[in-house]
């Protein structure tokens, strides 16, 4: 469970305080989608340093399963949580080797997952694709292959909760609608989406839905 409770973030600017977030409450348990939306230098980019343990707040606290985010192990915390932008970083390796990052699994856990990421119609029903090598960063994947894969790892690496920023902003509307509808496929785990660009019928599917400027 991530809890963000009353959290209030102050930026210095000279002599000037800057108000970024000011009385933000988030409560998300494992299954559960929470969407945070709003346009650019709303506070959405703080939001994601907050929940990354990257910046600290000027009052409030992030709490995971109760405790507080500023005094856990933040190595202990990555291993439950994922984090997706628009940058897919891939090495240069079987689709395989990059989903399970030499993590080992079944063939049939695998199988899993791809059905789960409908990455199906890219590595093949026989799943003979994921032996397909990438180079220079998956240069010939397109950027929602690339994503598919990234939620891929995300459920291989087992992890409760997925923080997702922005990642389908550069997709075209299809391709977007159908990377959002894999997201929230995903069961047992929590997503917390960061964006400025989502459909109404999409986000009626979320849990929550906050809207950034309401915490200025």
């Amino acid at each position: 469970m991530i809890k963000v409770n009353d959290v209030v973030k102050i930026y210095k600017n000279g002599n000037m305080e800057l108000k970024v977030l000011k009385g933000l409450n988030l409560y998300v348990k494992e299954g559960e989608y929470v969407a945070f939306m709003g346009p650019s230098g709303s506070g959405k980019s703080t939001l994601l340093q907050l929940l990354l343990g990257l910046k600290q707040a000027k009052s409030g606290g992030i709490f995971i399963n109760g405790y507080d985010l500023n005094a856990i192990n933040l190595k202990s915390y990555y291993k439950r949580v994922a984090y997706i932008d628009q940058s897919i970083y891939l090495i240069n390796g079987s689709i395989r080797e990059n989903i399970t990052l030499g993590k080992s699994i079944s063939d049939q856990e695998l199988a899993e997952v791809v059905k789960k990421t409908q990455l199906s119609s890219f590595v093949g029903e026989n799943l003979s694709g994921l032996d397909r090598e990438l180079v220079s960063n998956g240069s010939a994947l397109s950027g929602g292959e690339k994503q598919r894969i990234a939620l891929a790892r995300a459920i291989v690496k087992d992890v409760d909760f997925i923080i997702i920023d922005e990642t389908t902003s550069q997709l075209d509307k299809e391709n977007r609608l159908a990377i959002e509808e894999t997201m929230l496929g995903l069961q047992d785990i929590g997503v917390i989406y960061i964006s400025h660009n989502t459909e109404s019928k999409v986000l009626e599917l979320f849990d929550e839905v906050l809207d950034s400027r309401c915490f200025k």
